[in-house]
């Protein structure tokens, strides 16, 4: 008796697991079938009432920036930051954009 009972207790999450996955094909198989049932006012495209074209200035920038980081306003100046060359920042003026130099120049590091 003792041995009929264990044996059943191992059968029980295996008939779970199963009814499990059964439960999950059928649960994604009814959502997916559900979701393409929409009426066709729902697929209509819905047209904006007004709109606008958009136009740009193209502004040439001497090629003193190798890879532009981060980009400050500061007192009619604009600076950008430029880890790729010997300098790390640059500085050009608004609103022209002329080049007007270079800040801080990178160090040569400790001497070994």
């Amino acid at each position: 008796m003792y041995d009929e009972e264990k044996q059943s207790l191992k059968d029980k999450p295996a008939k779970y697991s199963v009814m499990r996955k059964i439960l999950s094909v059928a649960s994604a198989v009814a959502l997916m079938l559900g979701g393409g049932c929409q009426t066709s006012s729902k697929r209509d495209f819905i047209e904006f009432p007004s709109s606008r074209a958009i136009g740009f200035n193209e502004v040439v920038i001497p090629e003193v920036l190798v890879f532009p980081g981060d980009l400050i306003i500061q007192n009619e100046m604009l600076i950008a930051l430029d880890f790729h060359t010997d300098w790390f920042f640059k500085c050009f003026s608004l609103p022209d954009l002329e080049y007007q130099g270079n800040l801080i120049r990178q160090g040569r590091g400790p001497d070994v």
